[in-house]
């Protein structure tokens, strides 16, 4: 036997996503540690109220990924006044226009539109947000250094200068991304740990003499880095902005660098207004954009539907099934980049009777019960999708098209689950739990699909309503079947030091990327990761010897996790070829989702209300919205 081989003693920590009770966000990057002893456990923040509104543990706290208002059809919905701000509700206020201290999809649209970064997105031929350069430039190549390092040289567009007409330099970026991440309150400073240096102080960043160039040493190859810096926390901030969490367009220590300036910020509202010193100035076409600061999604749906306003989120749940028969043209569901799951423990004590085999046969049975249609009309709030794979449909594959459309066991999309057809999947649950009755001897399976004599689980949940109602939905399915489910629901906090500790055997889960690639949702399962809550690759599970891996052309059999899994990361990670990632990470995807430890419910959505007369609102991959092409077709 012959098993894919990683350095000795390397232990996966990733930086990606954590799946924490919480819906988080690390960076794209795995770094990679000498000794077991060196992980660390994270440090969760508290939940906020409904399943909706999760907090991320250290950025997204409920993305709102704007699909770009493109009009659908003939429209008989009356236009917004010409020449009258663009006024759109994203909710409450921004607690801070600060880049560095910007917590979500939602206050990244205003820090974006304030903050120009070397990096940012424009929309492509065919709409879609495409990555391009912003305050660089152009998109430099990485350069790999002779000690494994890799380096990136950006070099500044002519005649860069703030909004307030001093000179846009390097040297800018040095200062802000070493401010991004020491800051006390930084919203993200983990976005900074690809970069040498990070954690000493000091990042490996340096700006030439003349203000021009910007150099960063990363700690080795990430292909995705270019995405990172268009992230708002990578933009660059005057140093007059330290210590300034609130200020207006005539704020003595305040500048931008973006196609927007603050011309006025009270309780009620922000409005901004065109920039004259942004670099492509001549490309804004909403000359003015008024925020309305309104958290009340019953008022917010009025107000749209009044005219107030042109776009409207949140909605309420309440009134979409009525926005939907009505204003269909006008109603918009996007995906997030995020999963909701449900995940099974390696080290159950319930199914320690059972084979490694025979458990992952209950545990991918115990998937294919759950009726995700139904979860998702009737027991999750919104619009949810329902989910067949742990990559969401929002992350792009190699050649720009959706990851899911390459998904599967035969790569050619469908996922992992039929979820339009859940009487399949209940004929073909149990089917596996007659297998392993008849193999195990521990249970039987009656006619009709009843256990009798099946061990008792345990489901731990926080105790939020929303998760709880999806506990109490798996308590009744599962007890149909003659599986006894035991649900323990506990405050947060209790809540993840229970799940750390273990002793379950189900628990939810729910993660969320900060960039548009496949690896937050997949580097979270490594043997080492912090984020593996079920222990993968642990404990009675390290040593089980049972998945195939292909890598460099050739197929081993009979690998541990460690030996497959881990060692698809571990390529995935040091590979610059595109395609060879992406086809890494589809069977990392495939693998996982053999295990049936991680079991996808639904992917998250957001749904808003968009006036059909307002184009050229543009989403990135993470939810920022970029208004400078916006415009009322008249």
């Amino acid at each position: 036997m012959w098993c894919a081989q990683i350095p000795e003693r390397t232990i996966f920590l990733p930086k990606w996503g954590i799946c924490a009770g919480n819906r988080c966000n690390f960076t794209a990057h795995m770094v990679r540690y000498a000794y077991a002893e060196n992980l660390t456990a994270y440090t969760h923040p508290q939940e906020v109220t409904g399943m909706k509104r999760v907090l991320l543990c250290a950025l997204i706290a409920a993305a709102l990924l704007l699909g770009g208002c493109t009009r659908a059809g003939a429209s008989t919905v009356r236009a917004p006044d010409a020449g009258a701000p663009l006024t759109l509700c994203l909710g409450a206020g921004p607690a801070t226009l600060d880049p560095a201290r910007t917590e979500n999809g939602i206050g990244a649209t205003y820090a974006v539109n304030l903050f120009a970064g070397l990096t940012g997105y424009r929309a492509g031929g065919d709409g879609a947000p495409v990555l391009t350069a912003e305050l660089c430039a152009a998109l430099p190549e990485p350069q790999p250094l002779p000690d494994g390092r890799v380096q990136y040289v950006f070099t500044l567009r002519d005649g860069l200068t703030w909004s307030d007409g001093t000179p846009l330099t390097a040297a800018d970026f040095v200062y802000a991304w070493n401010r991004a991440c020491t800051l006390e309150d930084a919203a993200a400073p983990y976005l900074f740990a690809c970069i040498d240096g990070y954690g000493t102080g000091r990042l490996n960043v340096t700006a030439s003499a003349d203000g021009r160039t910007l150099t960063v040493v990363l700690t080795e190859a990430m292909p995705t880095f270019l995405q990172l810096c268009a992230q708002p926390a990578y933009a660059p901030v005057p140093n007059g902005a330290a210590g300034v969490t609130n200020w207006t367009a005539d704020s003595a220590a305040f500048a931008v660098s973006g196609p927007y300036l603050v011309a006025d910020w009270t309780t009620e509202g922000l409005t901004y207004t065109k920039n004259p010193a942004y670099w492509d100035a001549d490309n804004v076409t909403a000359e003015t954009v008024r925020f309305v600061f309104q958290a009340d999604p019953n008022v917010a749906e009025s107000a749209f539907l009044a005219r107030e306003y042109a776009l409207a989120w949140p909605l309420p749940d309440a009134s979409l099934d009525t926005l939907r028969e009505n204003h269909a043209p006008e109603l918009r569901t996007v995906s997030q980049l995020g999963t909701y799951s449900i995940c099974f423990s390696m080290s159950d004590p319930a199914l320690s009777v059972f084979s490694q085999t025979e458990r992952a046969q209950l545990r991918t049975a115990l998937g294919l019960l759950i009726d995700r249609g139904y979860l998702c009309s009737e027991i999750t709030p919104g619009a949810q999708q329902s989910a067949n794979a742990v990559v969401p449909p929002g992350i792009s594959d190699a050649d720009g098209s959706a990851f899911t459309a390459h998904n599967g066991a035969a790569g050619k999309g469908g996922g992992y689950y039929d979820t339009d057809d859940y009487a399949a999947n209940c004929k073909q649950a149990i089917a596996l739990l007659r297998q392993v009755a008849e193999s195990s001897g521990r249970f039987t399976v009656n006619a009709q699909g009843v256990c009798a004599g099946f061990p008792e689980l345990t489901y731990l949940t926080s105790d939020a309503a929303g998760h709880v109602a999806i506990a109490d939905y798996l308590q009744t399915l599962y007890g149909r079947y003659g599986i006894p489910l035991t649900v323990t629901a506990q405050d947060m906090d209790t809540f993840l030091a229970s799940r750390a500790a273990g002793g379950y055997s189900i628990t939810r889960c729910s993660f969320s990327a900060d960039l548009d690639d496949p690896m937050p949702f997949l580097s979270l399962w490594a043997s080492g990761a912090g984020s593996n809550c079920v222990a993968l690759g642990r404990g009675a599970h390290a040593d089980y010897a049972g998945y195939t891996v292909t890598l460099d052309g050739r197929t081993r059999t009979d690998c541990t996790w460690a030996e497959s899994y881990d060692a698809l990361l571990y390529r995935i990670e040091s590979s610059s070829d595109t395609a060879e990632r992406y086809a890494l990470m589809h069977q990392a995807e495939t693998l996982l989702m053999q295990t049936g430890a991680v079991c996808p419910l639904y992917w998250y959505t957001d749904t808003y209300l968009c006036n059909t007369h307002v184009q050229g609102l543009l989403s990135g991959p993470l939810g920022a919205q970029y208004l400078m092409a916006a415009q009322v077709e008249k």
